[in-house]
């Protein structure tokens, strides 16, 4: 990696880490309403936030981060994780997260997740993850696996999770498939099929799509 970019994101995930217990998230759960991202940038409303500053510097000189859709992506996770979690838990969260290597593995991790993302709505998964995480619903480990997980999968076959039936052949067989090759899903066997049953393999949600369901895709639109 080049040493200038080794440097941006040495310095934008540190300024994750602050963002994630900055005073101005205190009130964003509240305030956000049904803002657009793109509104929400323009009226000021995170202009103190550490991690947009910086992005917004870096991208201003021509280097390393795509200045508008990563904002989007930055700001989404910020709001999510902001709605999901209170003061202390969030204070709780960064101490600990700060007691392993500064927190910089963290930081990057998140920013080269939400970098990659092909959707806007799953940095605010990867938020309300993060979100349950600082609750202590969820460890960190189970949080940025199923993290990893969101990144790599089709948030179309995402939304079809909550309503999933278990230990059944599915309707459509490459959802189901694209799910298992993601991780959400186990493998339960082989019907032969019957009369009202069409033969196939038998899924069921694992414990990862049952937590990413319950703390990840609640209000997902």
């Amino acid at each position: 990696m080049d040493e200038t970019i080794n440097d941006d994101l040495g310095r934008i995930s540190t300024e994750m880490i602050r963002s994630l217990n900055h005073e101005e998230l205190a009130d964003l759960g509240a305030t956000m309403g049904d803002i657009a991202l793109d509104g929400l940038i323009s009226s000021g409303a995170m202009d103190g936030v550490p991690v947009l500053g910086a992005v917004v510097s870096i991208a201003r000189s021509g280097r390393a981060v795509r200045d508008l859709v990563f904002q989007r992506k930055v700001v989404a996770f910020l709001v999510s994780f902001a709605s999901g979690s209170d003061p202390s838990s969030r204070q709780k969260f960064v101490r600990n997260i700060e007691t392993k290597d500064d927190g910089h593995r963290f930081g990057e991790t998140i920013l080269l997740l939400l970098e990659r993302m092909d959707d806007l709505s799953k940095p605010a998964i990867v938020g309300r993850l993060m979100a349950a995480a600082a609750r202590e619903d969820l460890s960190l480990a189970e949080a940025m696996r199923i993290s990893r997980i969101v990144d790599r999968a089709f948030v179309e076959d995402l939304q079809l999770l909550p309503d999933f039936v278990d230990d059944k052949v599915q309707p459509d067989e490459a959802v189901a498939d694209a799910l298992f090759s993601a991780g959400l899903l186990r493998n339960g066997g082989i019907s032969g099929g019957g009369p009202d049953e069409p033969g196939g393999i038998f899924y069921a949600r694992n414990r990862y799509a049952q937590l990413l369901v319950k703390f990840g895709l609640a209000d997902m639109s």
